[in-house]
Formats: C-alpha cells, structure tokens, sequence
C-alpha cells in the first residue's frame, strides 16, 4: 500500500499529463479556428509563446562558449538555464538573432501553452 503522498504525487503527475493533452489539443484546435484567446468564466485563455535556451550539443559545450564570450559573467561553474534563457530572450526579442558561433550550441527554443488571467 502506497503512502498518502506517493499517492498524492501520482495523482498530480497524471493530472499534468491530461493537461499537457489538453493543451496541445487546444492549441491544435485555436489554430485552426483562427483563434488567439477566449474568455470563459471571467478568466481570458490566450496563447503565450515562452522562448527559452536549449543546448543541443549539451550544457558543457554552451558553458565553454559562453565563458569565452562577453556573456561570461553568467557562467559560473554551470550555467544557470533561466539566466541563459534571459540572455537567449533579450537578444532574439524585436527579430534579433543569436550570435553564429551559438549555432548547435545554444539556440532559441520556443513552447507555446495557454496562459490564464482575469478577465477585464
């Protein structure tokens, strides 16, 4: 028999899951209709676009490039993903590019999910 918070943590996780489901089904669906948000019991469902930095030739060869760059005083003895993903942000924002040197190392990723606020 598991305990209550095993069992508490089993029932968050499928519930993320569904919801992971749901919003690639709703993003799917949004896209086809045309539509970019709803309102629904006075919150606003909109599609958010989070950018964020991934290594695709791994965390070590990103640290490497970034010591050696002016960003260097981001890197520590690793890199921290949500101050690389600031960095990755703030360049790429108003159609800028990353530097050619970051190709295949770091690169832009980008998630779309539903954001929720309320409505006004």
């Amino acid at each position: 028999m598991q305990s209550l918070p095993a069992l508490l943590d089993a029932r968050l996780r499928d519930l993320k899951a569904e919801r992971d489901t749901l919003e690639v089904t709703m993003l799917d669906d949004w896209a086809m209709e045309g539509l970019d948000g709803m309102k629904l019991d006075g919150r606003t469902l909109f599609i958010r676009c989070d950018t964020y930095a991934s290594f695709p030739a791994g965390k070590e060869a990103a640290i490497e490039l970034l010591a050696e760059s002016e960003h260097a005083d981001i890197v520590k003895p690793t890199v921290n993903t949500n101050t690389a993903s600031a960095l990755v942000r703030e360049l790429t924002q108003d159609g800028g590019e990353l530097p050619e040197a970051w190709r295949g190392i770091i690169e832009a990723g980008q998630r779309y999910a539903i954001g929720i606020r309320k409505a006004a």
